[in-house]
């Protein structure tokens, strides 16, 4: 305040004497509060209070900007305990498209089509847990084995596909159980209801011969 001429006033009458002081006292991003500058016979008028600043988070509320995008409750890090059962489950779907892709070469010509639907199925159930196994893990799983030819009379091998589509139904149902993954589980029983009908699929072809 030494810098101030002695015939300045320092009470806060003179607006430009008062902006410099608050300048010096003050946090750079305050506003300061102007003495009120009422006409004549309204002294004593409440001076107007600083403009509200805007609302938002402080720093220390800020979100980390190194957080980890995989830890959610949903196909994220937490789930990474299912990756292996993933894996055999997608080279299992696979080897299942496989399988109905041969078969609908051998059975007659009327029930291609259906077989053949049964394998494009299977194959997009296969990319729907490949999907989920990379969320979880960043690893792209997606076996290139190739599965044998199946042999024996192809209405044998329709009545083991039967029974093997109930059972996939149902392990897909333990799986969505054993879960704590809310999303997983949901695609673990969307998956078992494909599967099911799937039997239902194959039952009503049998009907039909």
């Amino acid at each position: 305040m030494s810098n101030l001429p002695a015939s300045s006033p320092v009470d806060g009458r003179d607006p430009e004497v008062f902006a410099r002081l608050w300048a010096r006292v003050s946090r750079p991003e305050a506003t300061p509060i102007i003495p009120n500058s009422a006409p004549a016979g309204t002294a004593g008028a409440t001076p107007a209070l600083p403009a509200a600043r805007p609302e938002g988070r402080s720093p220390a509320h800020a979100e980390p900007q190194g957080r980890e995008l995989e830890e959610v409750p949903c196909l994220g890090r937490a789930s990474a305990v299912h990756v292996a059962q993933l894996q055999g489950q997608i080279a299992e779907e696979l080897e299942t498209t496989r399988f109905y892709q041969a078969l609908s070469h051998r059975v007659p010509a009327a029930l291609a089509p259906t077989l053949a639907a049964l394998a494009a199925q299977e194959l997009r159930h296969a990319k729907r847990l490949g999907a989920a196994c990379f969320l979880i893990s960043g690893v792209r799983y997606w076996p290139d084995r190739r599965t044998a030819v199946p042999r024996g009379a192809w209405m044998a091998l329709l009545r083991q596909a039967f029974a093997a589509e109930q059972q996939t139904a149902a392990a897909y149902c333990a799986s969505a159980e054993e879960t704590l993954d809310p999303a997983l589980g949901a695609l673990y029983r969307e998956l078992a209801g494909d599967e099911a009908r799937h039997a239902g699929v194959l039952l009503d072809l049998f009907e039909r011969l």
